[in-house]
């Protein structure tokens, strides 16, 4: 069991409230500025509401109500940048009860010298993510452990990017008591998750219209360097010196993520209107999609990419697999879709070198930092 922090409430261990200005200028809208307010919930500090993220049938994208799901996923990205999407395809059941059972492995089956492949200094990681390995920023202790794992990248192919390169899976002991099946699972969610990330790129670039033709093939290649993530959070035992969460506040960095997670973990995204922290609540069998950052830029800012955040489990742990879906390595945003003006450094999110790099070598710089920050 890892006992962590020193106090017995998530409450007692984070921070007083912290404002957060984010200063934009995109494309021809000129300047925005967002203040944000960021509560790292405490006693006496208001936790988040739930919120209204709205449900999307997927499947209705290859069936001849397109035109209205389209519709609706693009509605839905612009009000929220999150989505819950129904009728997906996807075997949740199996991906989550091969996760399940991967973390209840002994630490020494999944943390072994061989269960970890690591360079910081790329920002690469595959394998077994020990616990509190990474955080999305420097003053936050993100509790938990992980598994990362992606595209099945040959080991006599010569790759483009550091990122194609072969998974790492746990050793044979392990691989005997997960199961036949644990790889199978494991790599079928991979492929949907990356089957449907190409479906909603392609569903908003139709929303956009004219401006967006090129946008589905600026996906090409980006699944070899993609990566899906199995989170295990931790609940807290003890009392915080720091920050303390499942995962700071962020944006994503890329075109979509698909997230598979549980209840007992408490997803939260800032509402622009409301100005608070709401939780995003969805059933077992329901997929999120969120927005990320490339995306947002690339589609002038149309579409949002939404700053959330997890809260540690309180009680029992909790699972979520997470599909970060990356465009194609020399991927490049359009010269006149915007640029930033600041950041704040109380968020893990988009900077101005992600206007001026290919994709590639912006993906490296900003895993590397989330790794330096441990």
């Amino acid at each position: 069991e890892f006992r962590w922090c020193k106090g017995s409430a998530l409450n007692s261990c984070l921070c007083p409230l912290a404002m957060v200005s984010l200063v934009w200028r995109v494309g021809a809208l000129g300047v925005a500025t967002a203040a944000l307010w960021f509560g790292f919930n405490r006693p006496g500090l208001k936790r988040s509401v739930p919120s209204g993220v709205p449900v999307v049938d997927f499947g209705a994208l290859s069936g001849p109500n397109r035109p209205q799901a389209v519709a609706e996923l693009a509605a839905a990205a612009r009000e929220f940048g999150v989505v819950r999407l129904v009728n997906h395809g996807a075997d949740v059941v199996a991906a989550r009860k091969s996760g399940s059972h991967y973390f209840k492995l002994p630490l020494d089956l999944k943390g072994c010298p061989a269960c970890s492949r690591r360079n910081a200094s790329i920002g690469f990681q595959r394998g077994y993510i020990p616990f509190a390995a990474e955080s999305g920023l420097a003053n936050v202790f993100e509790a938990k452990e992980g598994f990362c794992y992606g595209f099945e990248w040959p080991s006599t192919a010569e790759p483009e990017h550091p990122y194609q390169a072969p998974n790492v899976w746990p050793p044979e002991e392990a691989l005997s008591l997960l199961g036949p099946r644990w790889r199978e699972d494991l790599m079928g969610f991979f492929n949907a998750t990356v089957a449907m990330s190409l479906a909603a790129v392609g569903a908003l670039a139709e929303a956009l219209g004219e401006r967006a033709l090129e946008l589905p093939g600026l996906c090409d290649g980006g699944d070899t360097i993609s990566q899906l993530r199995m989170f295990h959070y931790l609940p807290q035992t003890e009392k915080c010196d720091k920050k303390c969460m499942g995962s700071s506040p962020h944006t994503d960095w890329h075109f979509v993520t698909i997230i598979s997670r549980d209840a007992a973990s408490t997803l939260e995204h800032f509402d622009r209107k409301a100005g608070e922290w709401v939780s995003v609540q969805s059933q077992p069998d329901e997929l999120l999609l969120l927005i990320g950052d490339w995306l947002s830029a690339y589609s002038d800012s149309t579409f949002h990419a939404p700053t959330h955040r997890v809260l540690s489990p309180t009680q029992e742990s909790s699972l979520s697999f997470v599909l970060f879906f990356y465009p194609s390595i020399g991927a490049r945003l359009p010269k006149d879709r915007g640029s930033v003006t600041k950041w704040s450094e109380e968020v893990n999110s988009v900077d101005s070198s992600m206007f001026e790099l290919a994709w590639g070598d912006y993906v490296v710089k900003k895993w590397a930092q989330v790794i330096s920050n441990r």
